[in-house]
């Protein structure tokens, strides 16, 4: 397709469509993966290639079954930071479901059931509860005092405040998506001071 002049080399004038409504999707190599949200059972879905769009966009990372993403990385939180992730995320319960993880520093995880923590290791952690997996945006913000998370704007404050509990100066791997937790991200944001 690149070589008859039908898409950029980067793909980015491209979309995948389920009839009318575009669908989260990636292009790796030769192959187009999509993400399909639900199946019921015997049903049939019909996806098409479009290209030649413009303006050109960027489009969503498609981690798949069993993906995660890790980053080499010392970068340290302190008591002042934003973790931000977007994209499908599946609450249900399951054993180290991590959507952002710095081993022996901090932990944004599914804890059980529908239920979304953001955790420093030795200090402070905060629980958003009652989430249905799908798109979502999710947010953890600390300002030095508050811990939140935020869950499509709404955001669960802590019960303790952060003075003394900064995030541990531990670790150098950021793991990320682990355990099936997102079959696709749109973005992943990781803020400091």
């Amino acid at each position: 397709m690149i070589a008859s002049g039908r898409t950029t080399i980067a793909t980015t004038d491209t979309r995948v469509k389920d009839g009318t409504t575009e669908r989260p999707y990636m292009i790796s190599s030769n192959k187009v993966a999509v993400f399909i949200p639900a199946l019921v059972a015997s049903q049939e879905r019909n996806y098409d290639l479009y290209t030649g769009y413009s303006p050109a966009e960027d489009f969503d990372i498609i981690i798949g079954t069993g993906g995660y993403i890790t980053v080499d990385d010392d970068l340290e939180l302190g008591d002042s930071f934003e973790v931000e992730v977007k994209g499908w995320i599946d609450t249900t319960a399951g054993a180290d479901k991590n959507i952002v993880w710095k081993e022996d520093a901090f932990k944004l995880y599914i804890s059980a059931e529908g239920s979304i923590k953001a955790e420093i290791t030795g200090g402070n952690s905060i629980i958003a509860t009652d989430i249905d997996p799908g798109v979502m945006t999710i947010r953890v913000k600390a300002d030095g005092v508050n811990l939140e998370i935020y869950v499509e704007d709404m955001v669960t404050p802590v019960d303790e405040d952060l003075i003394g509990a900064a995030v541990p100066d531990e670790g150098t791997d950021w793991l990320m998506l682990q355990n099936d937790v997102m079959p696709y991200a749109e973005y992943i944001k990781i803020r400091v001071g």
